[in-house]
This record gives structure tokens, sequence and C-alpha cells, in this order.
């Protein structure tokens, strides 16, 4: 198998957030990632592929293929790639292909995922070789490692607490608040939620909290009746527990959809027994089904629309922007005590050495130094 490999092109196609290393692409012969989060372009990030693999095979040419690590983890949340100063680093990538006939891929690797290759990298496939490749690799590596503070620290990050008071003090105006709750890694953190009852916010909307036991509920009792549930919050300890409410059954069935926003636009997203639930002010969707609302679909599926409301609280990273940048009239970044925190620091770690990685080393004077897992091909 490995004799027939060594003779077969390879191409592969990779997502922004993957952690990677020479040994992930060390059988292929193209490698290229995602350019965006929100990631609009994975059709075009698989022709990219695809392209060069053509290529290779009607020229007889292999390119250089290699690759580079800043030894940086950041937060999901820092990664969207319109964010400064990555969108800067990415747009001098973007000249450096302008420039030479090449194709490079920053990626943001996944912190919340244990693995001995957790963090950022970057890819270059270049026609003029490996040494041309592994040079571009290594330069915009060290532009990553030089602005390292900063990639890590690109957006506020608030807590509950604050957050509720910002909007109490500056309501909503030319469009619904979104309040970000993006430590939630199961779309069941009841932290923000729990601090949103009561509150003179506006009207509420809280998309796709996932308790398949409350949607089955609210269809036992039917369309108009009130009930008491425990919500959400059974995932794990970190995300708040259960919260006790009393509720008025807005809608109750079977939900299904095709996605229409441009994050897996024409997906079909099964959210099984699904309920439009009203606790007072604030309107809560509970799903069956993991799902991510980081559109308008979870509002139109119900005839309404995200600027029916005043406050959105959303579970997402950097999906969320593409949709709601325009939509919002700003967006509140809150952290909780949930799984996927912003301090990547609070990460237990087994499999990743961070004595040399970012933001971990902070301390060492080093850290201009350039490290790189070497040329691929």
């Amino acid at each position: 198998m490995r004799d027939r490999l060594a003779t077969l092109p390879i191409a592969v196609a990779l997502d922004y957030h993957g952690n990677i290393d020479a040994s992930t692409i060390r059988n292929a012969d193209v490698a290229v990632a995602y350019r965006h989060s929100p990631h609009i372009d994975m059709g075009e990030t698989g022709e990219r592929a695809a392209t060069a693999l053509v290529r290779m095979i009607e020229s007889g040419r292999r390119p250089g293929l290699a690759i580079a690590r800043p030894d940086i983890v950041i937060p999901s949340i820092m990664s969207a790639t319109s964010l400064e100063p990555l969108a800067t680093i990415i747009a001098e990538a973007r000249a450096l292909e302008a420039a030479g006939d090449c194709d490079i891929s920053l990626m943001a690797g996944f912190s919340y995922a244990d693995s001995v290759n957790t963090g950022m990298s970057v890819i270059c496939l270049d026609w003029d070789g490996v040494e041309a490749a592994q040079r571009k690799a290594d330069a915009l590596c060290a532009r990553l490692r030089n602005d390292r503070g900063a990639l890590s620290s690109a957006v506020p990050v608030t807590s509950v607490t604050e957050a509720i008071a910002d909007v109490e003090m500056r309501p909503a105006s030319g469009g619904p608040i979104v309040l970000l709750e993006h430590a939630d890694r199961m779309n069941d953190s009841t932290h923000v939620l729990r601090a949103l009852i009561g509150r003179d916010v506006g009207r509420v909307h809280v998309p796709f909290l996932l308790d398949p036991q409350a949607a089955i509920a609210a269809a036992d009792v039917g369309v108009g009746s009130t009930m008491t549930v425990n919500l959400a919050g059974r995932s794990d300890p970190a995300t708040g527990g259960p919260l006790s409410v009393d509720a008025k059954v807005v809608w109750a069935g079977q939900k299904s959809y095709t996605v229409s926003g441009r994050y897996q636009r024409g997906s079909l997203v099964d959210l099984g027994a699904t309920a439009l639930l009203d606790i007072g002010p604030i309107r809560v969707s509970v799903v069956s089904h993991f799902a991510f609302a980081v559109d308008g679909d979870p509002f139109t599926i119900f005839g309404e629309r995200p600027e029916d409301y005043d406050v959105i609280l959303l579970r997402s990273k950097t999906h969320f922007r593409d949709f709601y940048e325009p939509v919002a009239s700003r967006i509140i970044v809150v952290d909780t005590p949930d799984l996927g925190p912003a301090d990547v620091r609070l990460i237990s770690y087994q499999q990743l050495d961070t004595s040399n990685v970012w933001p971990w080393n902070a301390h060492q004077s080093n850290q201009n130094k350039t490290t790189h897992s070497g040329e691929v091909k």
C-alpha cells in the first residue's frame, strides 16, 4: 500500500481550524486550507486543491510543499479572519501569492482539541520549489509570532455581570444586541440565560438551545399551555446546570430545514423534536439535535426575523459573524466558566507540551525566535 501511495498524487483540503504539523501532510503532494473564518469558502478550497492537483498531473511537476509553526495557541473566538492583526497578516499572504506562483494557507488551529500539534500553522505550496515554499511559510510564521499578543486579544471579552449591565445601560438601537456565549461547546449553557431572566432588556431570543427533554415535554402539554421545566445545562457541570422556569409553549413539533446562510448553505438540518418557549419576554427555541444558530434560519423557519428582537443570545466562535456583523447593533463577547474558555491556559492539556508555546511562555525572552516543522516535499 505504501508503494502505491508513493506514486499516487494526493491533494488534501483542510479546515482552517485544523491542528497539523509536517507529519499530517507527509504523503500529500498538495495541501490547502480554508481562507475564511467564518468558513464561507469550503467549496472554493476544494477547487484550489483540485486545480493544483490537475496542474501537477498535466505538467508532470510537483510543487514544493512546506509548513511552519509559530508555537501559538489562540482561542477560537480570536480566529475570525476579519479581526486585526490577523486580517493584515492574511493580506500579506495574498500579496505573496500575487507576486509568486504559490498558494498559502494560514491555519488558526483548534485550541479545544488536545493534541501534540495543537496551535497555529502556515502551509505554503510553491511551484518554484520547496525552498521558496519554506521561505514564505517561515516569513509569515514570524509575523504571527511577532503579533501573538495582539492575536490572542483581538476582541474584548467580558463577564456575564458586565455584559448584562452594558445591555441595561445601552439598550439596542438600530439592530439587536448579540450576546455571544462563546465558551458553550454543546449549545446548552444556562449562565447568560439565567442572568437575563427578570432583567429589563427588551425582547430576547435564545435560538437552538439543546434540550430534547424540554422539547418533548412541550409537545406533551401542547401549544398554549404553561409548564414548569428544568431547562438545559445537562451536558456538563460547567454549563451551569438546569434552570427551573415557567414557560409558555408557543410552538411544538418536528422541525427540519435547509440552511440558507453562506456557512453550510444547502445542508439539511434535522432539529428533531423542537419547541418555542416563552419565559416572559424571553423566547427560547429548544431542539433535540445540536445545530449551529449562526444565521437567520432559526428565526425564519418560525416566520420571524432577528430584527424582531432586542437581544439575541448566540453560542458560536466565529461563524456567526458572516450574518450578524451587518445585522447587530453591537456584539458583546461573554466569557462563562464553560468548556471553551477565552483563556486557553485554563485548559488541562495532556498531549500538548505547553512549555514553549504562547501564551504559556509569555515570560520568556526569546519571543522573536521562529521555529518550523520542516519541509514536506
